[in-house]
């Protein structure tokens, strides 16, 4: 799944492919999914309690973000350099949509094994 999305004035395509998770794993020596249901719990957590982001979670948010991005461009620039082309990157507007694009890519993952039928294996005595 691809989007393109606004930062800072920016157009930024984000993308989630098979090789996002393993990508993730790679680079940042953490779990995508526990991490994204992590950062999905503090998102709920700051909408219901007017909280802040712990300074995890702003890292994790980073990472998943640049995550998507590489995986939609290779050629980008290492992260830290990537994130100073932003004035401002605002989780709130950006975390939805990377949740979206995370949650749809799993469930058209599901989906699709559980059309895959086994085969029948024949074994004679």
């Amino acid at each position: 799944m691809e989007k393109i999305i606004n930062i800072s004035g920016k157009e930024v395509k984000l993308a989630s492919t098979a090789g996002t998770l393993h990508r993730y794993r790679m680079m940042f020596k953490r779990d995508l999914l526990k991490d994204i249901m992590s950062l999905e719990g503090a998102f709920k957590n700051i909408k219901e309690n007017n909280a802040d982001f712990s300074a995890l979670d702003l890292e994790m948010f980073e990472n998943i973000s640049y995550t998507l991005a590489l995986t939609a461009d290779r050629n980008l620039p290492p992260m830290d350099q990537w994130l100073d082309q932003f004035e401002t990157f605002d989780v709130y507007k950006v975390l939805p949509v990377i949740l979206e694009m995370l949650y749809s890519n799993l469930h058209s993952i599901n989906s699709d094994e559980k059309k895959v039928e086994a085969p029948v294996v024949q074994v004679e005595n």
